[in-house]
Parts: C-alpha cells; sequence; structure tokens
C-alpha cells in the first residue's frame, strides 16, 4: 500500500524546467503523489518513512517505451534464427515459441519485471503476441499486474504472417473481443491494456483499423525499422508505411510506434502533424544489424520520443541503452555535439513519458506528479549541474548504482535489496521455463 514518506538526498535533478536541480533536496510523497520538492530542513529525517540518501542523487523513474518482457527472459536461450518478415520459423524456433503457455509466460515476464525495476524503471509497455486459443498473454498480464510497475501492455495480433499458425491467428473481429476480454479481466490504474497490430508487414488493413478503433489512449505497432520492411511496404503496398497508416485514416495521436529508423521527409511531416510517440531502441537496433536513425530531424518535427529496450536486450540496462542512444546518435552524426547525455536522459523521462501519453502525471520530480523516484549511488559529479548530472548518469551510470526505486510511493527496491517480491523464487520459476522450452525446442 502506499504510504506517506521521503528521501533526503545530495541532489535532485528533476526533470523540472521549474526547478531543475536542488543540492541537497528534500522528495517527500504522500499517497503515492510527490507533495514536496523542496531544500531539507532540520527534522526531516526525524520524520516516520523519510530515509538518508545524502551522498546519492535522485532522479524521476525511468520509462521504458519498447520491450518484450517476456521474451526478455529468454535471452540467450532461445534458437538463434530470427525469421524475416511474414516468414515462417524455423521448425526448432516453432516448437520453442509454441510451448510458451500461460506459466511459462508468467514466470519469464515475472523475472523481466523485476529486472526493470532494479534497473530504475517505474513505467514500462510489455508487448507479447496473442495466439487464439491459448493463454500465454494472461500470463504476461498477470505478471505485470504483480511487479508493482506502471505497465502499458500490448496484446499484439498477427494475421498476414506465418509466425503464428494460422489456426491461432485473430480475425479483426475476434482480436477486439480478446482486447475486451483481457481488460475485463486485468486493466487498472496502473495497467492499461491495448491492442497492437504488430507491423503492417504482419496485419492486415482490418485488423489494423479494428485495432486503432478499439483503442483506450495510445495502441503501438512496429515501424519502418529495416530496408527490407522498406522494400515490402514499396512493392506490397504502393506507399511508404506511415502514408499508408494516412491512405487508411488512422494516422492520429493514438499511436506508440516502434523503431522510427526509416522514414521520409513526408513521413516525419505527418507523424509530427498527428502527434503519435516514437520509441527508439539504440541496443537492439545495432545488435540486430539494422542502421541507425538520425533523431534530429524526427526532434524537429515535433515528435515525442522516449527510449526502449526492446528484445533483443535482456540486461534491462537503461542507463547503458541510454548510453548507448547517446555514442550512436554522435556517430551517426558525425559529430559529438549532434545528441548531448541530456538529450537521452530526457527520452528515459519526461520524453518517455510523452511518447506513451503520460505527461504530467511521470518524467519529472515536481509536485503533483506520480512519486516515482530512483536513487542512484556513487554518481554524483564535483560540479553540480544539469548538464553534468546527466553527463555521469548516462555515460558512466549503470543499474549497479540503482539503490532504491519507489513507484507510485511503494518502495520496490530498498538500499539495494528487493522489497515485496521474493526474488530467489522468481529467478528459480525462469529458469524452469527456460529449461522446459528448451527441452521442447531439442524434440
Amino acid at each position: 500500500m502506499a504510504r506517506k514518506g521521503g528521501l533526503v538526498a545530495g541532489a535532485a535533478c528533476t526533470m523540472d524546467p521549474d526547478q531543475p536541480l536542488l543540492s541537497p533536496a528534500y522528495v517527500g510523497w504522500d499517497g503515492g503523489t510527490l507533495v514536496e520538492i523542496r531544500p531539507p530542513r532540520s527534522g526531516d529525517l526525524d520524520a516516520d518513512g523519510v530515509h538518508d540518501r545524502h551522498d546519492a542523487l535522485v532522479l524521476p523513474g525511468f520509462v521504458n517505451v519498447h520491450h518484450h518482457v517476456t521474451s526478455a527472459g529468454l535471452t540467450g536461450v532461445e534458437p538463434e534464427a530470427q525469421p524475416g518478415l511474414g516468414a515462417a520459423p524455423p521448425e526448432a524456433r516453432r516448437r520453442f515459441v509454441a510451448a510458451i503457455d500461460q506459466d511459462r509466460s508468467r514466470a519469464l515476464a515475472a523475472l523481466g519485471f523485476l529486472e526493470l525495476a532494479r534497473a530504475g524503471v517505474t513505467t514500462t509497455t510489455d508487448s507479447q503476441a496473442a495466439w487464439k486459443g491459448d493463454r500465454r498473454v494472461d500470463g504476461a498480464i498477470e505478471a505485470a499486474a504483480s511487479s508493482g510497475l506502471r505497465v502499458h501492455f500490448s496484446a499484439a495480433f498477427l494475421d498476414r504472417t506465418e509466425l503464428i499458425p494460422p489456426q491461432q491467428q485473430h480475425t479483426p473481429d475476434g482480436a477486439v473481443q480478446e482486447l475486451d476480454r483481457l481488460r475485463n479481466l486485468f486493466a487498472g490504474d496502473r495497467l492499461e491494456i491495448e491492442g497492437e497490430p504488430l507491423s503492417l508487414p504482419r496485419a492486415t488493413d482490418d485488423l489494423v483499423r479494428a485495432l486503432h478503433g478499439a483503442r483506450h489512449r495510445r495502441a503501438a505497432m512496429h515501424l519502418t525499422y529495416s530496408r527490407a520492411f522498406e522494400r515490402w511496404a514499396d512493392e506490397t503496398l504502393g506507399r511508404r508505411a506511415v502514408e499508408h497508416l494516412d491512405h487508411l485514416g488512422v494516422l492520429d495521436a493514438g499511436w506508440l510506434f516502434a523503431h522510427p529508423v526509416h522514414l521520409d521527409a513526408n513521413e516525419l511531416r505527418l507523424l509530427g502533424q498527428a502527434g503519435a510517440g516514437t520509441a527508439y531502441c539504440p541496443v537492439s537496433n545495432l545488435h540486430m544489424g539494422l542502421e541507425i536513425p538520425d533523431l534530429r530531424p524526427l526532434r524537429a518535427a515535433g515528435l515525442t520520443l522516449g527510449l526502449g529496450l526492446d528484445h533483443p536486450n535482456g540486461n534491462h540496462d537503461v542507463l547503458q541503452n541510454a548510453k548507448v542512444a547517446t555514442i550512436a546518435q554522435r556517430s551517426a552524426a558525425g559529430d559529438p555535439d549532434a545528441w548531448t547525455a541530456l538529450d537521452s536522459l530526457e527520452a528515459l523521462t519526461v520524453g518517455g513519458a510523452a511518447a506513451l501519453g503520460l505527461e504530467g502525471r511521470v518524467g519529472r520530480l515536481a509536485v503533483g506528479y506520480a512519486a516515482d523516484v530512483v536513487v542512484l549511488a556513487g554518481l554524483l559529479p564535483p560540479v553540480l549541474t544539469v548538464g553534468r548530472i546527466a553527463e555521469r548518469v548516462v555515460m558512466a551510470g549503470a543499474r549497479e548504482h540503482v539503490s532504491d526505486v519507489v513507484a507510485e510511493g511503494r518502495w520496490l527496491v530498498r538500499d539495494g535489496a528487493v522489497v515485496g517480491s521474493d526474488e530467489d523464487a522468481i529467478r528459480r520459476d525462469a529458469v524452469a521455463a527456460q529449461d522446459a522450452l528448451l527441452a521442447a525446442a531439442a524434440r
């Protein structure tokens, strides 16, 4: 249960333009909402629930805007072959994926959410494919509901692909019915459930329209992440992906688009006018050999931008992800000033919140915002400015520096220890699920 509490810290980098930096700082909350951000006073540490972090740095809880949490629990375990656009998976991978049931999905997702919390994430997305006739998605959502995180869950539907057996693909009407079932069972204040037509090569126009019409706030979709996707759109649709969404009449602010890698000037214009959110996943993109997009035109077009871990990227270290974003953008531009550490820290906090449509609620340490707080030990720079703090956090930080995490006033990690969850049991259950899936793949 959320309760009154607070922290006295060496410094608070708030991401709030009205009060960007306090040193030292008192951050207080009541009922899950931030109520005080101010210099410390005598007696603060005598109050119940107030903790001394005088040698540490406080930031808003991190926002992860694109992920596949169950799949991330399989890093280093699943068969290596990755299928192409719409292609049937190799047999071992098919057996492996088909063996993910509700219990195994729950076990793997629980590990992913645990590691996200340990990395300082308080708000995350999760995207999992919904198979007709099984309950794997239910397992992932059950893990989300018990994680303590704020979760924007996307049930992904596919009806133009061999990645899922045809008999287990939902029709457009069936997808909406399944989305309604999941919402009725699980949706709550901290758990949003949206539909996701996975991507244009894997979802028909009818499915895209149906899930767009069924959204509550922001539906998700994978955008043009590769040259193969770009060629597919030209050859199959006769237009570029964003132009096709505009042609369908569904391009608006109700989207969170992952992987804005291959976008031309007209697509950027359309996305900017629509007000859609975007998710850049630097480690995952580089892991898969994708090109590095220049994010400056996206910002110039007015797109909101957050950072996502995605899969494959199973260490859940959002600070290392932010570092890679910074150096990748500098390298792609050939200019060390093209992208700053503060740009990445903003994308990890206020930018991610805006991309999810949560601006004004999360992403800042400000009165009235959710009490989402991360404490980083060992990262206070000798000279305290917002720019120097961002440089230290992004370029030198890692999840090992995360000592405390509070989500809406609830402690998830305190003094480096997980609160309210049996970490050993979660890890044991995930290993058992991995072993069972490997056995299925080897048959």
